[in-house]
This record gives structure tokens, sequence and C-alpha cells, in this order.
């Protein structure tokens, strides 16, 4: 078995954190960075290239990194889900932003979406 896949969870809410990152690690095997802000969030990217990264849009300066890390054309294809559990914001808002899927607190969805994300990182890669 490899390294097991990594998650970087932004989320400011201490008790939510939690209840995320044990998801991510216990249900679905995933090694997870958590962190309450973007505070040189683009930097740990670089370094650690994440399968996913799961975002809080209540985090302060959220926006401004999202921008930076899909402008970048090396860390632009970096899966970005966006944890929305109020659910106020259209999906062509969240799509417009710049987040690849939004995450609206049901775990039964998380699954899915991780499942997705850790489906790709697995696939073999194709060369032309």
């Amino acid at each position: 078995m490899g390294p097991l896949p990594l998650v970087i969870l932004v989320e400011p809410a201490p008790a939510l954190r939690e209840v995320l990152k044990v998801a991510l690690e216990d249900d679905f095997w995933c090694q997870v960075e958590d962190r309450d802000s973007v505070h040189n969030l683009l930097e740990v990217v670089r370094q650690q290239k994440p399968t996913f990264i799961l975002l809080d849009v209540e985090v302060p300066g959220a926006t401004r990194f999202l921008t930076a890390l899909k402008d970048d054309p090396w860390l632009g294809s970096i899966p970005v889900i966006r944890a929305n559990l109020v659910g106020l914001q259209t999906d062509e808002w969240i799509l417009a932003a710049g987040y690849d899927v939004c995450f609206r607190g049901d775990l039964d969805h998380l699954e899915g979406l991780v499942r997705r994300y850790l489906a790709a990182r697995s696939a073999p890669k194709v060369s032309r």
C-alpha cells in the first residue's frame, strides 16, 4: 500500500474541523493537514501537493487564495471542494468563483466526492 492521500482541510470552527478530519482519516484513509486559516496556505500546497483541498468559504482570504491557486500553472488542477454548510449560494456561483464542487454538509455526499478524487488520483496517467 502506498502513502495515504493528502487532504488539506481549512475550517475555522474547531468542532467542525475535528468532525471532518476524523471522517477523512477514519472513513476514507486520508492523511489530513488541518488548518484554521489560509495564512501561508499556497506555500503549503506547493510543498505538499494534496490530492484535494476542502475549504470553508467563511475563512478570511479564501477567495484570494482560490484565485491564486487556480491561476498557478502547477497547482491550478488541484481540486478544491467548497464547504458550504449554509447553502446560500447557487452551484453556478460556486463554479464561477473557481471551486470545483460544493460540499453541503451531508457526509454521504462528502464520501462520494472523496471517492471520486481518490479514484482520479489512482487512475493511470495516459501519455500521448
